[in-house]
């Protein structure tokens, strides 16, 4: 099932979004060797690894949606299966299956299984790092041969995923705790061997992408902690921290509570009763990305703590199975606490099954575009949607139809170092947007007969949209002609030259 609806969601195909496009008009536009080592365009961030597999995939299968996203998708279902093993060796059979079940239909493993984005290769790298381990624990003999795999996945790990340092973090302190006959010199020792070798990687790795790093830490960290703030700062970690608790795998509402309860439930028998390797394996990364986020060395938000799931749903699990324990009535616990955990959770899913969440999907409307454009056309492009009308301008292999009708002009910054705008307007067919000067710029196509206006990624503005705001204006000066709405996109035709009197 779980492979079912990630296959569903890569096969539909939505648009790239605005994050999606910006990344991949970089990796379009630049060689490898500049990808990995300079900072990326357009505030965009990625692990060398991960830019590697994916230029390979533009170099070898095409520019396409389907192209860019297949590693993402590869590294979803990888996590899926990895999981399996993991919740095996760690949960009772019958809560083993349950977590699976949540693993498997989990919205947000899902979405980012069929998104240009680590996200889900970091979910794949962090449960291969500890189903490694746990192969490695499960054995008597406790030597640096069979630890190898464990040190070279390690030492490669921190290539393709930044937040794979927070799970070694975790693994190599369980490494120390680990084998109750070997001495606690040769436990040291073991986890010394391997910690310095990932720890040399992540340096190597650090230095070559720092830029790719710096980039994205100047956008993430832009407000409280860049400023001194550490209490703002401290204050906007924790509402994050307090979303992921209140919400601890994107369970629907108001289950995400009864789910925040159990998972607290098993927090806190992990602390009193779990082996001292276990407390650590499942609860240090977490730890760790928090102090990071702390220090502004690791965005506090949603997306980037999704590589926790495997240990919030290992640790969920414990949580069950110990109130079932307390209880002494499996039936009339059991049975009711996992029916309102997976219902729901199962719910979205068929939902979203049937009908695939789309983020901007503004491919429908670019075709739309196209075939009703007339010579004297103007289009407006809000600041926020160049980036995939870019994207879409140049993709070789997108159905789109095109060539575009209307001038395309690359902003000269990409190679100048600025991360800023990805096109230029072409006065008078093309004006592009800039960000908080919407009403100004809608206010100087007065006097066309007919104006498109391309809105997605609409930014809030004292309670309303950009969007609103244009086309309240819009419709005080002109007449609307024609909107087409997709999933939060929208293209509008507007006549101001016959204003409504």
């Amino acid at each position: 099932m779980g492979i079912l609806l990630r296959l569903v969601r890569y096969v539909d195909n939505r648009s790239l979004w605005l994050d999606e496009a910006a990344l991949a008009l970089n990796l379009i536009n630049l060689p490898v060797g500049k990808l990995v080592t300079q900072g990326l365009f357009f505030s965009q961030s990625a692990p060398p690894g991960f830019l590697a597999v994916e230029k390979a995939a533009v170099g070898l299968l095409g520019d396409d949606e389907m192209a860019l996203r297949l590693f993402p998708l590869l590294s979803g279902i990888a996590a899926l299966v990895l999981f399996q093993h993991i919740a095996a060796r760690l949960l009772p059979p019958a809560t083993a299956l349950f977590v699976l079940a949540l693993f498997a239909v989990n919205e947000p493993l899902v979405y980012y299984s069929a998104e240009v984005k680590p996200y889900s290769s970091d979910v794949a790298i962090a449960a291969l790092l500890v189903l490694l381990y746990l192969r490695f624990a499960e054995r008597d003999t406790f030597d640096l041969r069979r630890v190898a795999p464990l040190a070279v996945a390690g030492t490669i790990a921190v290539w393709f995923s930044f937040p794979a340092v927070f799970v070694l973090a975790g693994v190599g302190l369980a490494l120390m705790l680990t084998g109750p006959d070997a001495t606690p010199l040769r436990r040291l020792g073991l986890a010394a061997a391997v910690g310095g070798l990932c720890l040399a990687s992540f340096a190597a790795m650090y230095r070559m992408a720092s830029e790719t790093i710096s980039t994205i830490s100047r956008v993430v960290f832009g407000g409280a902690g860049s400023n001194g703030n550490r209490p703002g700062q401290l204050v906007n970690t924790l509402h994050e921290a307090w979303g992921a608790i209140v919400d601890p795998g994107g369970f629907p509402r108001p289950t995400n509570w009864l789910a925040a309860a159990v998972l607290a439930v098993g927090v806190g028998w992990t602390l009193a009763y779990a082996r001292p390797n276990r407390k650590a394996l499942l609860l240090v990364p977490g730890i760790a990305a928090f102090v990071a986020a702390l220090l502004d060395k690791y965005p506090a938000a949603g997306r980037f703590w999704l590589f926790l799931l495997p240990f919030g749903l290992v640790v969920l699990g414990l949580g069950v199975s110990e109130l079932v324990r307390r209880s002494g009535r499996l039936l009339l616990v059991a049975v009711p606490l996992v029916c309102l955990l997976v219902v729901g959770t199962v719910q979205r899913a068929g939902e979203n099954l049937a009908d695939p969440p789309r983020s901007e999907h503004i491919r429908p409307l670019l075709s739309r575009l196209v075939d009703q454009w007339r010579n004297g056309d103007v289009l407006y492009v809000y600041s926020q949607s160049q980036y995939a009308l870019r994207y879409y301008a140049e993709c070789a292999n997108c159905d789109v139809r095109g060539p575009f009708p209307w001038p395309v002009v690359p902003a000269r910054n990409l190679g100048s170092g600025k991360t800023g705008e990805a096109l230029e307007s072409a006065p008078p067919t093309v004006i592009i947007g800039t960000e908080g000067h919407v009403l100004a710029e809608v206010a100087e196509l007065r006097g066309r007969s007919r104006v498109w206006l391309l809105f997605t990624s609409v930014l809030p503005h004292k309670g309303e949209t950009d969007e609103d705001l244009a086309l309240a204006d819009l419709d005080r000066r002109g007449r609307r002609l024609a909107e087409l709405r997709e999933k939060n996109a929208s293209l509008y035709l507007y006549d101001l030259l016959s204003a409504n009197r």
